[in-house]
């Protein structure tokens, strides 16, 4: 396509003029075709790179050479403006030559149809480039959709593969279990046939009495030695149990009780602690709880009141308002419960979904930081913290997690490393080919209730910032990761035990600390230490 018209140039150099120079009278402007170059492959880079150029009709000499794109149309002159660069020589530059000046080339048509035609062609082209670049972009988002669909299929895959892994060596396991129980039984028959043959009297195992503790020291006593005397003044607990003390803290409380009532108290409840017999006056309001009885007298303090109650229930004593003593209550669900729990309830436990144990953990009851703070302990044996409560599961879950199924779920909260109370997890992997999970919580540290009849699966196999599947989880509490809010700081340890087969076990930053500051205060060796941090390497 040709357009007849005059090309004019204003040099920087004679910018002062403000007056454009004829350059060539009878010019005429041609729009060539796009070159074939390897570049010009792509619909894009083909009308992209469109020229146009500006020869003089007598000479056929070519003059000016300018991209399409650059071209500023001006409507009311019906001319075109574009910069280049001239030498000191002429209008074209020679190779190697330094750049003298920029100057502006201004082509005015012959005719307005000329100009009118032009424009015209310039709106198509860039009608094409923007056609082409919207093709570009149909094309790439093409390319990205297909990638994650094929990312997608491999995952699948492999998580397929994972499961059926698992699935194979569960089958494996029960093989190997059965073997056992046969050769078990076989061994057992044996040894009934020699009984029979040698006709020896069958002894019978009585089991041993439950060891009684103090209340406030938890001091066990010897198998030799005489019963603690009962409290003289709280003789039940919140499951309705005899409350025993031993004889230093008996003589203490009795101590502490003559010298707080010589003082004399101010109002109706009493100014000392029912159990240890601690002044109140000294202790914060929020770190005690008086009975609402009309008759009754009695305060606890906030220790106390765990190791009567217990933990899991000290939160619901605290929430509620006008709330009972042991010894002006008369409810005894928490009696039968403790009662019930270890005979027929445990059979029927099997068959449900959800099932709650009731566990005996020796020991002090894990307190809050919190309320912890609000008082200082009474006596040495209540001085138990949670790095002590950490200390304690470090080494259960070591020697337990030699093996990577159990049998038995544990018996103290994940959360808390505290017994009581707790609700098992119902998680068996997604198409139920993994081992039940072995973890155990208290409702109150979930902070809701567990319906029953339910499917229930503990926010140890989701992430704790997103809720997906983790494959990513602590080995020492319930902290649990996603790929996608793992930390950088996290410790890998390994593959992690059967129920989450297909899950990594990590330190978190906090379980870490936590051990850290153990070694600190001499509570664990560097060698405890060494096998916390070492990767797992368990028995299939």
């Amino acid at each position: 396509m040709t357009f007849r018209g005059v090309l004019l140039k204003l040099n920087e150099a004679t910018s002062h003029d403000s007056k454009f120079q004829v350059v060539v009278p009878k010019a005429e402007l041609t729009l060539p075709p796009p070159p074939a170059s390897p570049l010009a492959k792509s619909f894009l880079n083909k009308w992209s790179q469109q020229k146009l150029e500006v020869s003089d009709t007598s000479s056929r000499d070519l003059v000016q050479v300018a991209r399409l794109a650059t071209v500023a149309p001006q409507a009311g002159e019906q001319s075109i403006l574009w910069t280049g660069v001239t030498g000191s020589e002429g209008n074209v530059q020679a190779a190697g030559a330094k750049p003298d000046t920029r100057c502006c080339y201004c082509f005015h048509f012959g005719s307005a149809f000329d100009y009118e035609l032009f424009l015209s062609t310039l709106a198509a082209l860039k009608r094409v480039q923007q056609y082409a670049l919207l093709q570009s972009s149909v094309v790439l988002e093409m390319a990205i959709a297909f990638e994650d669909k094929k990312w997608r299929r491999e995952e699948a895959r492999r998580l397929q593969a994972a499961v059926k892994r698992a699935q194979q060596r569960r089958v494996k396991r029960r093989e190997e279990e059965e073997k056992d129980e046969v050769k078990r039984r076989e061994q057992e028959d044996e040894v009934k046939r020699r009984r029979l043959e040698k006709k020896k009297t069958k002894v019978v195992a009585v089991p041993l009495p439950r060891t009684m503790r103090c209340v406030l020291c938890r001091v066990p006593r010897s198998l030799d030695a005489p019963e603690f005397p009962k409290h003289p003044f709280v003789l039940k607990d919140g499951k309705g149990e005899v409350v025993h003390i031993c004889k230093v803290c008996l003589q203490r409380v009795l101590q502490l009780r003559l010298a707080t009532q010589a003082v004399g108290k101010k109002s109706r409840e009493d100014n000392f602690c029912g159990l240890c017999a601690q002044p109140t006056d000294k202790l914060s309001a929020k770190a005690t709880k008086a009975c609402a009885h009309t008759i009754c007298t009695r305060v606890y303090c906030v220790l106390c009141i765990d190791k009567l109650i217990g933990k899991a229930q000290a939160a619901t004593v605290w929430q509620t308002k006008k709330w009972l003593c042991p010894h002006c209550t008369t409810d005894t669900t928490n009696l039968l419960a403790g009662k019930d729990g270890k005979g027929a309830g445990s059979k029927a436990a099997a068959k449900q979904k959800k099932r709650k144990r009731c566990s005996e953990v020796e020991g002090d009851s894990t307190a809050d930081k919190d309320r912890l703070d609000l008082m200082r302990p009474s006596h040495p044996g209540s001085s138990m913290k949670p790095i002590d409560y950490a200390v304690t599961y470090f080494k259960f879950i070591l020697k337990r997690e030699i093996h990577d199924e159990f049998d038995e779920s544990e018996d103290v909260c994940f959360c808390c490393k505290d017994g009581g109370n707790v609700i098992e997890c119902d998680w068996k992997g997604l198409n139920g080919a993994l081992a039940r999970c072995p973890k155990v919580y208290h409702e109150d540290c979930l902070g809701y209730r567990v319906p029953e009849g339910k499917t229930w699966v503990c926010p140890r196999h989701r992430c704790q910032d997103c809720g997906d599947i983790a494959p990513y989880a602590c080995r020492f509490c319930v902290t649990s990761y996603c790929e996608a809010h793992l930390p950088k700081d996290v410790r890998r340890l390994g593959h992690a035990t059967r129920d989450i087969a297909t899950a990594t076990y990590v330190m978190c930053p906090r379980c870490h600390q936590q051990a850290q500051d153990a070694v600190k205060q001499k509570k664990i060796g560097p060698e405890l230490y060494a096998k916390l941090v070492r990767r797992r390497t368990g028995k299939q």
